[in-house]
């Protein structure tokens, strides 16, 4: 019966934890932003210059998507106008691709950081 209980707790624990493991194709390397446009439907899009690194090679790696329902959207936005507002870079972890109602294709933001940029 012990042996029933913790293979239960474990399976219960690993069922709860995986869903929020985060993975990431890749990082798109410190940028300067250049753009911010929040959308109609609360995302956010970002360009930076250089243009981001692309790991999935999406067709516009100009601009990062934060996709509306991403539940860090607030602190992301945050950062990124931070960024942009006090000159800095910005660096984020970006895993797959998003397809623009006007057809252009961004990778998206899992996660996001700034760093100072140093002359």
């Amino acid at each position: 019966m012990k042996l029933k209980n913790i293979i239960y707790t474990l399976v219960l624990a690993l069922s709860i934890c995986i869903p929020f493991a985060v993975h990431s194709a890749g990082g798109t390397g410190d940028r300067l932003i250049t753009y911010i446009e929040v959308m109609a439907d609360g995302g956010i899009i970002i360009q930076g210059t250089p243009n981001f690194n692309n790991p999935d090679g999406c067709s516009n790696p100009k601009r990062v998507v934060i996709l509306p329902d991403n539940q860090f959207l607030n602190q992301y936005y945050a950062a990124a106008l931070t960024a942009y507002s006090t000159e800095n870079y910005i660096w984020a972890w970006v895993n797959g691709c998003w397809m623009a109602p006007w057809g252009e294709v961004y990778p998206i933001v899992v996660n996001a950081a700034t760093r100072t940029a140093t002359p």
